[in-house]
Formats: C-alpha cells, sequence, structure tokens
C-alpha cells in the first residue's frame, strides 16, 4: 500500500495538469464577451456622444479661430445663439441681437420660474450678471456690424460662460442633461458636411472633365494629318 501511494499521487498531478489548460480555457470562454453585439453596442454609445463631442470640438476651434477683437465678438455671439439653441431658448433669424437679448432676458432669465422651472436655483446676482453679460454682448454684436468703432469688447468669452451657467442653473435636470448630451446647435453640422461633401465632389468631377477634355484634344491634335 505504502508503495502505491506516490504512483497514485503522480497520476492525480498528471490530470490535474491535463486539466488545467482546458479548465483555463473553459473559464476564459465562459467570460468572453460575443463580438458582434459588443461592436454594435461600442458602435452605439460613440452615436451617442457624438452630438455632446461635436458641441465641444466646434466650441474650441470657434474661440481658437477668433484672433481679432472683431472675431472674439463673432464668436461670442455665435456661442451665445447655439447656447440657447441648446436649451431650448427661442430664437429668431429677423431679430436684432439687442431684440434677441431682450426675449433671453424676458423669457428665460427674468422672474422666478422661468422656461426651466426651477427660478429659485439661481440667485438674483446671478441672474442679474448674466443678463449684463447678453446685454454687452449684444451691443457689443451691433457695434462690431454697424458701428466704425468697436470700442472696449471686455471678457466676451467670459460673458458667454455667465449666460450658460445661468441657463443650467435655472433649468431642469433633464433639459440641463438634453443641453450636454444632445445639444440642438449640432443639428446643422451633418448638413454642412454633406453640402461640402458634394461640392468637393462637384469640383472633383469638373477636374474630370477637365483633364478628360485636354486629353482628347491632344490626342486628335495628334491623329489629324500635318
Amino acid at each position: 500500500d505504502g508503495a502505491a501511494k506516490p504512483n497514485d499521487n503522480s497520476r492525480a498531478g498528471r490530470e490535474a495538469l491535463n486539466r488545467g489548460p482546458n479548465s483555463a480555457q473553459s473559464l476564459r470562454q465562459r467570460l468572453s464577451l460575443p463580438l458582434i453585439p459588443t461592436l454594435v453596442i461600442l458602435a452605439l454609445l460613440l452615436l451617442a456622444m457624438l452630438p455632446a463631442v461635436t458641441r465641444v470640438v466646434i466650441r474650441r476651434r470657434r474661440w481658437a479661430g477668433a484672433a481679432s477683437p472683431e472675431a472674439r465678438v463673432r464668436a461670442a455671439w455665435d456661442e451665445l445663439h447655439d447656447t440657447m439653441l441648446d436649451f431650448g431658448c427661442t430664437t429668431r433669424a429677423s431679430d436684432s441681437p439687442r431684440a434677441q437679448v431682450a426675449r433671453l432676458a424676458d423669457e428665460e432669465l427674468g422672474g422666478v420660474g422661468g422656461a426651466g422651472g426651477v427660478g429659485d436655483s439661481v440667485g438674483a446676482g446671478d441672474a442679474t450678471a448674466a443678463i449684463a453679460a447678453a446685454r454687452r454682448l449684444g451691443a457689443a454684436t451691433e457695434r462690431a456690424r454697424y458701428a466704425t468703432s468697436l470700442g472696449d469688447i471686455g471678457d466676451v468669452r467670459a460673458d458667454t460662460g455667465l449666460v450658460r451657467a445661468a441657463l443650467a442653473a435655472r433649468s431642469s435636470r433633464r433639459r440641463r442633461l438634453r443641453a450636454r448630451l444632445l445639444p440642438r446647435s449640432t443639428r446643422a453640422v451633418p448638413a454642412n458636411l454633406s453640402e461640402r461633401l458634394a461640392d468637393g465632389l462637384d469640383a472633383i468631377d469638373a477636374a474630370a472633365a477637365s483633364v478628360r477634355s485636354n486629353l482628347l484634344r491632344r490626342m486628335r491634335s495628334r491623329s489629324s494629318p500635318t
């Protein structure tokens, strides 16, 4: 009996070694995710993040390209307009900057319980500062468009931040999440990209037609008798 124990132990060890890779492989198979569903989920997540990422890229490029005071004023007004779109504020293309700011102050920043329905969540001082910032942006925009001298524009980027913070504070959680994750200002981006793509394809077609015309002209000139 004592001599049989080492053989039994060695046999058990070999069986354990043989089961080791198989058990590890089966564990990996149980823990591994199906490839196609995983790729589909990742693609859906990327699509869900695309509007928010696009909004951030637009904002950064907008400010990065604003080198002159006039360009900063245009960037600030465009940013204010996009912020209003993101939060669902009323915007009208026919409104002047002064009229647009007045509507923003009355409907969104003025009084208790604005469009967001949580008017008590932002103090009167914050709302007053945001209204003053919006008025500065509107006045600077009108000077940039119509006046001969732009004058002092102040920190227009900080002014847009004040308005955005006040709108977020006066908005419900659902409205804030929608403005951040599904900003309405990015809806025109696919249309603009498709227009640019169409213009690029038209340019390529025109260039190809010009090349073909030149080749045919040269071939005809060479084949014609002299």
